[in-house]
């Protein structure tokens, strides 16, 4: 009985096709990272960061380089992410988690559907904080969204939560 299940494995290992190892996808290519943002900008640092161990981690040691597509807050490179880079695996965006809001504005210069990219991981996560000056009438969120004339709110930009979150309230 012993010899007749040895046997059987022998005569399966036999009947398999062989495996033969292959070229890791990445090896002798490059990756490309478009980062929305200018160069120096903390949304430029770190794609850099990350670019600068990629390549240990990633079967096939890619080259990876970083071209910067600022303009627009980010819209110009974002556009190109997902317009014009094929979808081989070898570009990746660096973008504004911001922009979707810019898609649900219906913005005529949104050139990309945010539902299409497919999200591989985030180097920060970023809280926003809504305060104002105790001396207003408005002592509750509610009082806030009630309120017959919304309250002004800053912002460094359009394209910023900064300035969507309240609008949203």
């Amino acid at each position: 009985m012993k010899w007749r299940g040895i046997c059987l494995l022998v005569l399966l290992f036999m009947w398999t096709a062989t495996v033969e190892a292959q070229t890791p996808f990445y090896q002798g290519k490059t990756i490309t990272i478009i980062a929305a943002a200018k160069a120096g900008d903390v949304y430029d640092l770190y794609p850099r960061l990350v670019a600068e161990f990629m390549p240990k981690h990633i079967p096939g040691n890619p080259n990876v380089i970083i071209q910067n597509v600022a303009g627009a807050a980010g819209l110009i490179g974002t556009n190109q992410v997902y317009s014009v880079a094929k979808p081989d695996g070898l570009t990746l965006g660096a973008i504004y988690p911001a922009l979707y809001f810019e898609q649900l504005a219906k913005r005529p210069e949104v050139k990309f559907d945010w539902t299409k990219f497919n999200w591989i991981g985030s180097t920060v996560s970023s809280n926003s904080l809504m305060y104002m000056r105790s001396d207003t009438p408005y002592k509750t969120i509610e009082d806030v969204r009630t309120a017959t004339t919304p309250p002004k709110c800053g912002a460094t930009g359009v394209t910023s939560t900064a300035f969507y979150m309240p609008k949203l309230l």
